[in-house]
C-alpha cells in the first residue's frame, strides 16, 4: 500500500499544466461544437420535463439540468474566443449543477414507491 500512497502523492504533489480548454482542429471542432449545442438543446428538454413532472426533486434536477446547459453554451462559446480568462472559470456553473444534481436525485430516490 505504500508504494501506492507514494506515487498518489507525487501525483498531488507535482501536477502537471492542466488546461481548462481543449483544442481542437479541422471536422473535430465542428463535430465538437454541434456537440454542445445538441447537449445545451436536450439539457432545456430535459429542464422541462424534469419541472413539469411535479415529483420529487423534480425542480432541483431541472434547475441543475438549466445550468449544465448554460456549462455547454459556455464551453462552445470558449472554444470559438479562446485566450480569455474568464472562460476558465467554467467550475462556477459546473460545481452547482452537479450539486442540484445530486440534491434532485437524491430527493427522488427518498420518495415514496407506490
Amino acid at each position: 500500500m505504500r508504494p501506492f500512497a507514494f506515487v498518489l502523492l507525487s501525483f498531488l504533489m507535482f501536477p502537471g499544466t492542466a488546461w481548462a480548454v481543449q483544442r481542437h482542429s479541422g471536422e473535430g471542432l465542428v463535430a465538437h461544437e454541434i456537440a454542445h449545442l445538441a447537449l445545451a438543446l436536450a439539457l432545456a428538454q430535459f429542464a422541462l420535463q424534469a419541472r413539469r413532472s411535479g415529483a420529487a426533486g423534480g425542480r432541483l434536477l431541472a434547475w441543475g439540468a438549466v445550468l449544465f446547459g448554460l456549462w455547454s453554451l459556455w464551453a462552445f462559446t470558449s472554444h470559438l474566443l479562446p485566450g480569455y480568462p474568464v472562460w476558465a472559470r467554467d467550475h462556477l456553473i459546473l460545481v452547482p449543477a452537479f450539486f442540484l444534481l445530486w440534491r434532485g436525485i437524491r430527493a427522488r430516490a427518498r420518495e415514496p414507491r407506490p
